[in-house]
């Protein structure tokens, strides 16, 4: 079987509290393959783009990973040095942000900003930094690229600046890309064309791609598999097709289930909506438990011992194997 590129297991993140720990992600494990998109989908909260930032080890000071493994190419990144860690960055993993503009430097102008990269991670004269960075900028669909290079970030609009951090990550050649919510605030035509560009990129250069988001249309468009969170645990593993045709956990089912069509809105039954997700969660169980319809004892003592074999649908849920097994 294939290598992953990206390995994460048991990753615990926490932050101390005045009286204990909290834990934010709570033993979370997941594979990321060569040549695909992995999409991580969840409501606000769910630890998506703290998995991500541990990932890249930009975590704030004051939340720390306290348990589990993160493994780059048969590489443990949580062993890495902070010198190590800026090296690979952008070079082996990069990252595009939420917002744009507070990703670029204010003060630089975007074309230098490219060109510092691209002399950073590849091996080019300076002097031909800058029109490889151009050239970047004219491949991500941004046009008249040689005026557009001059210009501060604040001059550009939101899609046009998530284009110049896209540019700037092919100026890195990185292996695997994360792109974190990368078209929150921007209106819908702009972010089917960013969408659209993440695809073509992936497709031509083979980068492996985690795809942060609370959108499952845009999951369904771009991802081959996905991994659905809930307040920072994964609940359930699977491609995309069998997921939205055969959902195992009963979290994501009801995550699909609040995906309506404009003839169901008069059906909606709001007395079943799901709780805001909490911080005031133990970490013995699953922290769907409080809340789920087919919970049992085991559900808050301990998660399920998943199987050996390396399933394509990974579920956790005492209920599902149950089920399965029978």
């Amino acid at each position: 079987m294939e290598e992953p590129i990206l390995q994460i297991d048991g990753l615990t993140v926490s932050i101390q509290g005045e009286d204990h720990r909290r834990d934010i992600l709570d033993r979370l494990s997941l594979k990321i393959f060569p040549n695909e998109v992995m999409g991580l989908v969840g409501e606000s909260g769910s630890g998506k783009t703290m998995t991500a930032l541990a990932t890249m080890g930009l975590l704030p000071r004051t939340i720390k990973i306290t348990g589990g493994e993160i493994w780059y190419e048969g590489q443990d990144l949580l062993k890495l040095s902070n010198r190590e860690k800026r090296a690979f960055r952008g070079g082996k993993i990069a990252m595009i942000f939420q917002n744009p503009r507070m990703a670029l430097n204010p003060l630089m102008r975007v074309g230098d900003q490219i060109a510092r990269a691209v002399r950073l991670h590849r091996d080019h004269p300076t002097n031909e930094c800058y029109s490889i960075g151009v050239d970047l900028m004219k491949q991500v669909g941004i046009s008249d690229a040689g005026s557009r290079s001059k210009a501060y970030p604040h001059q550009l609009s939101g899609g046009m600046a998530q284009r110049v951090l896209v540019a700037m990550m092919l100026a890195c050649q990185p292996n695997l890309l994360i792109a974190d919510e990368p078209t929150t605030g921007l209106d819908v035509t702009i972010q089917a064309q960013i969408f659209e560009l993440i695809k073509e990129i992936q497709a031509e250069t083979g980068v492996a791609v985690l795809l942060i988001t609370h959108d499952l249309g845009v999951v369904s468009e771009v991802c081959n598999r996905v991994g659905v969170m809930y307040a920072g645990q994964v609940m359930e593993i699977a491609n995309v097709a069998e997921l939205f045709q055969d959902p195992g956990h009963p979290y994501t089912q009801k995550l699909l289930k609040s995906i309506l069509r404009v003839d169901q809105i008069s059906d909606l039954d709001t007395s079943k909506a799901l709780a805001p997700i909490s911080v005031a969660f133990d970490s013995l169980g699953c922290r769907f438990a409080s809340q789920c319809e087919e919970v049992c004892p085991e559900c808050f003592q301990m998660r399920p011992e998943l199987p050996d074999d390396d399933c394509d649908h990974v579920v956790f849920c005492y209920k599902y194997y149950e089920k399965r097994n029978k």
